[in-house]
């Protein structure tokens, strides 16, 4: 039986929004400011600037498929002012600790704006 080969793939040049600053995802991995969490196959990596939070978060499977998910979130005037989003991300099925570790603010505050919100 003849092994499939799977074909390359190259990778695909991503770049954050500019009013981030004009971050590249070079600058996002290499940023000394950068956070990483790796749990189970999941990496994730988070800088907060100025203009807002720029996270990127690689999941891998046991199959071999990966998926990248890139977010970035403008400083809000006020951290209220995330209340629409969180509860868009809660309803998607997110949980609390990711959507805080998303937007650069605390668990506590998320829960404390959901119990504002009669979430």
């Amino acid at each position: 039986m003849k092994k499939k080969l799977r074909p390359a793939l190259s990778p695909i040049p991503i770049s954050l929004p500019e009013e981030l600053g004009n971050t590249t995802l070079n600058d996002l991995l290499n940023a000394e400011d950068a956070e990483f969490i790796k749990k189970g196959n999941k990496l994730s990596i988070r800088r907060v600037t100025d203009f807002g939070t720029a996270t990127l978060e690689i999941e891998s499977y046991d199959s071999g498929r990966k998926t990248i998910t890139q977010s970035t979130t403008p400083q809000p005037y006020r951290k209220y002012d995330y209340i629409d989003d969180i509860i868009e991300m809660k309803k998607d099925g997110m949980k609390q600790k990711d959507i805080a570790f998303r937007l650069g603010i605390s668990e506590s505050y998320v829960t404390m704006l959901l119990k504002e919100a009669g979430y």
